[in-house]
């Protein structure tokens, strides 16, 4: 009888020390990306931040990464990843849903901002304002805009006027109406199927950023650089509101207090990738690099005005967003 009696006590405690172990785990939070492990923005950026968070964090919640689109493949579909629940936190293109972020179209006016830090401080403390739509459903951990689109394509582009007629990959409507104004013919599909579709021949080309020619092997079928600044687009990390919510307070505060660094850090080191991209392609005899003129510049502003212009009448609130956009833009330039 004492030997069982001291079992079950032994039992007992070792069930408690497995009670204890378990309830020590950290909360685990997934973090899915198309991106593969090493493209810059994953690599230099965001596993930064990751690293930053777990370790205010340690033995209460820790992010983990799955990249290369592990938790889900299609760009378009990356929010509803979260939304569903299948990652707590995902990389996504706001402009892969069309008229969710209708306010954000506001970044793709061209010539406001010049990097992607003014573009992308900017429009995160708009959206801290509360004067972005579409943002609801989810907690914002960083909203991006994304270093200047510019013009890269299979054919040498000198002008704007060798577009005409050329179809080229645009990303959302601001952006196909600027392809228009140029006369071209705006195609949309998805950065991930870019390269392939340009040497296949169904598009000449695409309007994007750098980082984005490089991370996805555009750039080798597409070597021709015109280096004109048509806007840009939000990117963002979304939080499922619910994962959240069931954090405990230490780690909201800690994913809270590294929201607006990690939109800094991501501004700053985008410039600087993107300037050491361009310098590695005017170094590199594959590459051509076009620098448009003040002339030429002038002459694209004027043809894109009026699709600026139009997209401001469309609604009374895109004025004042464009208002607000500019002044942000240059409150940043004004920080040391």
């Amino acid at each position: 009888m004492k030997k069982s009696v001291i079992s079950l006590v032994c039992v007992i405690g070792v069930l408690v020390l497995v009670g204890s172990s378990a309830a020590a785990e950290p909360i685990k939070l997934k973090f899915a990306t198309v991106e593969p492990p090493q493209a810059f923005i994953l690599s230099k950026i965001f596993m930064p931040w990751v690293e930053k968070v777990n370790s205010e964090c340690e033995g209460i919640m820790k992010i983990e990464v799955y990249s290369g689109g592990t938790l889900g493949r299609d760009l378009a579909a990356q929010l509803k990843v979260v939304t569903d629940g299948v990652a707590d936190i995902a990389w996504i293109m706001n402009s892969y849903q069309p008229g969710r972020f209708a306010d954000d179209l506001v970044v793709n006016i061209p010539f406001i901002a010049h990097k992607s830090k003014e573009g992308s401080l900017a429009i995160y403390r708009m959206y801290k304002k509360g004067m972005l739509r579409g943002y609801e459903d989810f907690i914002v951990v960083g909203l991006f805009a994304h270093a200047q689109y510019s013009l890269h394509t299979a054919m040498p582009v000198n002008s704007v006027k060798d577009l005409k007629g050329q179809k080229i990959r645009a990303a959302g409507k601001m952006q196909h109406d600027f392809m228009g104004a140029f006369g071209a013919g705006p195609v949309a599909f998805s950065i991930t199927q870019t390269a392939e579709n340009i040497s296949r021949g169904v598009v000449k080309g695409t309007l994007s950023n750098s980082d984005a020619i490089q991370t996805f092997r555009i750039g080798d079928v597409a070597p021709n650089h015109f280096m004109l600044p048509l806007g840009t687009v939000t990117v963002m990390l979304a939080l499922n509101k619910k994962s959240y919510e069931s954090l405990p307070e230490k780690a909201r505060a800690a994913i809270d207090r590294n929201v607006e660094p990690l939109v800094r850090s991501y501004g700053e080191k985008s410039d600087k990738a993107d300037q050491e991209i361009l310098e590695g392609w005017q170094k590199d005899p594959k590459h051509k690099v076009v620098i448009p003129s003040a002339q030429q510049t002038k002459e694209a502003m004027e043809m894109l005005q009026p699709v600026v212009d139009a997209w401001k009448k469309e609604n009374p609130k895109n004025a004042e967003l464009a208002k607000v956009y500019t002044e942000e833009v240059a409150k940043v330039r004004a920080e040391k």
